[in-house]
């Protein structure tokens, strides 16, 4: 019995030699209703429509490995956004819904998930830094937007 048959005509499809490539693939599969790409900055960039878009960024963020800083902006069909970045042991959250902008940080641990707080709830509440108002960047955010090379301005635009 033969365990797999390789017909020598058709070529095994090639891997990606560039890792940006391989990681939007792995999204892609995860998220097969979404558009995947890389920024010119380095930053993922996910399109499509999704109920929550901190919480798709926060997924997909999971393909990008454990390298201490990472953003993820995700982007949907009716206009809503949000950046997701890992910084060290913070995550910030930037999501502009409505015309109104909101910009939260959380401490994270080996017990809190970057999808765990973009879920909401009790956790996301739980591991918040800092207090109202929102709509202003903690030293947190600011920290985390200077690591990922981005202002309060480009946080929204694509």
């Amino acid at each position: 019995m033969v365990d797999s048959v390789h017909d020598a005509s058709t070529p095994a499809p090639a891997e990606p030699s560039d890792p940006t490539e391989a990681v939007a693939r792995q999204v892609e599969a995860a998220m097969p209703d979404a558009d995947v790409s890389f920024d010119d900055a380095g930053h993922l960039v996910i399109e499509g429509r999704f109920s929550n878009p901190a919480k798709a960024a926060a997924e997909a963020m999971a393909f990008l490995g454990d390298a201490s800083t990472v953003a993820v902006r995700a982007y949907t069909t009716d206009g809503r956004s949000s950046v997701v970045i890992r910084h060290k042991d913070t995550l910030t959250v930037v999501s502009l819904a409505n015309g109104m902008r909101t910009f939260r940080s959380y401490q994270l641990d080996g017990l809190v998930t970057a999808v765990g707080i973009a879920g909401g709830g009790d956790m996301e509440r739980r591991v918040r830094l800092g207090s109202p108002p929102w709509n202003r960047p903690s030293g947190a955010a600011l920290t985390a937007l200077a690591a990922v090379g981005l202002s309060q301005e480009e946080t929204i635009t694509y």
